[in-house]
This record gives C-alpha cells, sequence and structure tokens, in this order.
C-alpha cells in the first residue's frame, strides 16, 4: 500500500558505494574522445554531452573493460537503478542541472517529452546498457512509458484537485466533521497519514484514526486546491496516535490540510 505523509512519493533505489566512488573518479576525467565514423566531441564532466549518443560515448570511452562488463552483464533494471544514485547522480548534477551546455543536452529531451531528470539519466543509463549489449536503443519505447507514468500521475492530481475543491465548498464553519486517516504502526509507533488513493484503502477501526470535530475555520492559500480547515477536536478513537508527527488534544484547535483527506 502507498502512502506519504506530506505530497508526492519517493521512488527508493539501492546501489553501491564501492561502485559510486569508481564511476565517479572515472567520470570525472578530461580527454577528447573520437568515435569509430570519426565524428569528434569533447566530453568532459565541464563540457556537457548535448545528445544521448554522445553521453553513451562518454561512459563508453572513459570506463575501463571491466566496468563496463559489470554494468553490460547485469540484467537491465538492474543495471540502471544500482547506478541511479551513482553514475546517475553524476549524469543529474553535471550534466543535467549545473553542466556548462546543459541547457542543449536538456532541450533534446525536451524534444521527445522528457522533462524529470531522473527520466532523463535513466533513459541514458538503460541506452547505455543497451549499447554496450548491442541491442537496439528504442529511445520511443523508453520515453512512451516515463510519458505515460507522468500522465497518469498529473489526471490523478486532477481528480485530486476536484475533490479538494468540493470538501472545501461542501462544509462550513460550525458543521460536525469526521476526518479518517490510515495509521502507520511499522515503527512501533501511531503515526496517522495520507493515503494517496482512497481506492486502494478501508478504514479499519480497529487501527486507523477517526477524528470527531466542529469545523472553526476554513482558508486557502492562492486557491482552493491548497485549502485548510481548522477544527475543534471533540473525540479520538485512538488517543495515542500523532497527525503529521504532531501531538493532537481534544478540545484544542488543529489544522488540516483536507488535500487527500476523508472528510465527512
Amino acid at each position: 500500500m502507498k502512502f506519504y505523509i506530506l505530497f508526492f512519493y519517493i521512488l527508493v533505489i539501492s546501489c553501491r558505494e564501492h561502485q559510486d566512488s569508481k564511476n565517479l573518479n572515472h567520470v570525472n576525467t578530461i580527454d577528447i574522445v573520437k568515435r569509430k565514423d570519426s565524428i569528434t566531441s569533447n566530453i568532459d564532466s565541464f563540457n556537457t554531452p548535448r545528445t544521448i549518443d554522445e553521453a553513451i560515448l562518454y561512459f563508453s570511452t572513459k570506463w575501463s573493460e571491466n566496468e563496463k562488463n559489470q554494468f553490460k552483464f547485469q540484467q537491465e533494471d538492474i543495471a540502471v537503478s544500482e547506478s541511479h544514485f551513482s553514475v546517475g547522480m553524476f549524469i543529474r548534477n553535471q550534466w543535467i542541472r549545473h553542466g556548462r551546455g546543459s541547457l542543449q543536452l536538456t532541450n533534446e529531451f525536451s524534444k521527445i517529452g522528457i522533462f524529470n531528470p531522473d527520466d532523463m539519466s535513466s533513459i541514458i543509463l538503460r541506452s547505455l546498457h543497451r549499447k554496450l549489449n548491442n541491442l537496439p536503443l528504442d529511445i520511443q519505447t523508453q520515453t512512451e512509458k516515463y510519458i505515460q507514468f507522468w500522465d497518469e500521475i498529473y489526471k490523478s492530481e486532477q481528480l485530486v484537485d476536484k475533490v479538494t475543491i468540493q470538501t472545501y465548498n461542501k462544509f462550513h464553519v460550525g458543521d460536525r466533521i469526521k476526518i479518517y486517516m490510515y495509521v502507520d504502526t511499522s515503527d512501533g509507533q501511531r503515526s496517522a497519514c495520507i493515503i494517496e488513493s482512497k481506492e486502494e484503502w478501508k478504514f479499519d477501526p480497529k487501527k486507523d484514526l477517526l477524528i470527531t470535530g466542529i469545523l472553526k475555520k476554513k482558508y486557502f492559500i492562492e486557491n482552493k486546491k491548497s485549502s485548510f480547515f481548522i477544527v475543534r477536536v471533540l473525540n479520538m478513537n485512538f488517543k495515542n496516535t500523532t497527525v503529521f508527527l504532531d501531538s493532537i488534544s481534544i478540545n484544542k484547535d488543529h489544522e488540516f490540510l483536507i488535500r487527500k483527506l476523508r472528510i465527512e
């Protein structure tokens, strides 16, 4: 089950520290490399590759045979994920965010609909792995996966915006309301969190939190998609539960960001 406390979600990917330092030592060298087709490119940590092909060329020439083989002979998804916080971080920091000429590389990605730095570095790494294994890069299929992912996120957020506005308009100061929240107990504590998707969660009265209170004030910042309720808490089914890591007191006013909250 997916949940998060504030907004969005974090992808957790494993990495190996010894390979991190080893790869970064190699990618920081400065040299002029030449393709077999006689196209010369000046590629280093300061002179950013302008295309995916130039990025692949960099690692193909800078890495030792042993390093290339370590990467090449891993399963593709594993090779990409295990390099996310080492080589991938170098790509994002040196080439995409801060590198000289980084605008050329990001523009190259934006032309094919890719705008997230994590997606860019993953495409470079996956393409490198395929190049080393003499497989088609198939950039189009790679990009379609990320475009579909973000399209689904966008549609989901649009729905959340709609529900948030409806909730804000539905309740008025003085109304008695109920707030239902998922409770995480994985660390031995009771912590109420926002559920990313309400469809994936059913309230469990034996574990989850139910707050009953009176709506004392409501307001929004800039627009109703960022709306808040100030609630006088009258009752909690479990009193030893924090909400967004804060303690809740009976007969006290507490502020709730209503986005993704189940309120009745």
